[in-house]
């Protein structure tokens, strides 16, 4: 993993759910020193850490691990989001995605 893929995807988390470092450092039950560590990358989180971490941001593990910086942000998003969902609403999303791309190329 490219130095600095993992803090930037973290910081970039918080900012959006407009959260401080100390108020995600409570969530993950860790210091705010350590987590202020976790987003420069002078530490690395430990497994529990980095669970917590997904789960109070709305992160998928694998984004954070497989990213790519070519990949589309929006992608990236969704991603995110999909991991909280139910498989019942998973399943209402593909479908919306199947008839919005059908209607997409009968509209070309």
């Amino acid at each position: 993993m490219e130095k600095g893929i993992l803090g930037n995807a973290i910081r970039t988390a918080r900012i959006k759910m407009n959260l401080t470092q100390e108020q995600v450092a409570e969530m993950i039950d860790v210091s705010p020193t350590h987590y202020k560590h976790l987003e420069s990358e002078h530490r690395m989180p430990s497994i529990e850490v980095l669970f917590r971490l997904c789960d109070v941001l709305s992160l998928s593990l694998d984004s954070l691990l497989f990213v790519s910086t070519k990949e589309r942000p929006l992608l990236q998003d969704i991603n995110n989001y999909a991991h909280k969902c139910t498989d019942k609403q998973l399943q209402i999303i593909l479908a919306a995605m199947q008839v919005m791309i059908a209607q997409n190329f009968a509209d070309q």
